[in-house]
């Protein structure tokens, strides 16, 4: 399984031939087509939210670089709310921060009073989502998924990376940065004749990047969390009439 991680997270896994059923018209499932094969895939919510909480901060003149938004958010108390990040209202530009405090209102929680509670609730959420978009998956193909790579810019943020292994009881790796753009790269080689396959290509990927890993932990907590996160999404979801 892999995430794509940047302003929206593509979930999904490749398979060679596409999966159409009910299941994956009941999760919004596509497949795109790939070089010899087809990516299985989901768009969820990703780190617009951060850079929509940073514009919100910078127009009020408070501090918003992401590595101090980060630090902040690791100190501040687990679970301070949740939501689910695949809202509609959450697609537009404006307040994101008053609309997640309107969520918040909505499903009996109390808003976050503070940056940090505010982006640490982002980065739980997003990574409680995609547990629930693993096991949607899971049921999809069939298969089990032992672990998760994360690819794209998203990639560099150790603290989600850590969230998402916790949330899904999983092993994450993290890496390429860069996946777009090697990518292309990579099938322009091909194309040139300068590698000979598909194989190839992959060899070359694991040769020129160093990937991190991330295992999971207090998983126990984080499936408690999962747990009141199914029943807060479901009640955001029958509020607004939304699709799960």
């Amino acid at each position: 399984m892999y995430i794509s991680s940047g302003t929206w997270s593509l979930m999904g896994t490749v398979v060679n031939e596409p999966v159409i059923g009910d299941l994956t018209d009941k999760f919004n499932f596509t497949n795109e087509g790939g070089l010899g094969n087809y990516r299985l895939l989901k768009n969820v919510m990703g780190l617009w939210l951060i850079q929509e909480v940073q514009r919100a901060l910078e127009a009020l003149g408070e501090a918003s670089d992401i590595l101090r938004l980060v630090h902040r958010a690791r100190m501040a108390a687990p679970f301070p709310y949740m939501f689910d990040p695949d809202d509609p209202r959450l697609l537009q530009v404006g307040n994101i921060p008053d609309t997640i405090r309107q969520i918040c209102v909505e499903t009996g929680q109390r808003p976050p009073a503070d940056s940090g509670s505010l982006v640490r609730g982002i980065f739980e959420s997003l990574a409680l989502k995609y547990r629930m978009v693993l096991d949607q998956l899971e049921l999809v193909t069939g298969q089990h998924y032992g672990a998760i790579h994360i690819v794209g810019g998203g990639s560099q943020n150790q603290l989600l990376s850590q969230f998402a292994a916790n949330a899904t009881d999983r092993m994450v790796i993290t890496g390429p940065v860069e996946a777009s753009a090697t990518g292309n790269a990579l099938v322009q080689l091909l194309a040139i004749g300068e590698v000979a396959g598909i194989e190839e290509l992959t060899q070359l990927v694991r040769q020129s990047v160093e990937p991190v890993s991330y295992l999971p932990r207090d998983t126990d907590v984080w499936a408690g969390g999962y747990d009141a996160f199914q029943r807060i999404v479901a009640k955001q979801a029958a509020a607004h009439n939304l699709t799960i």
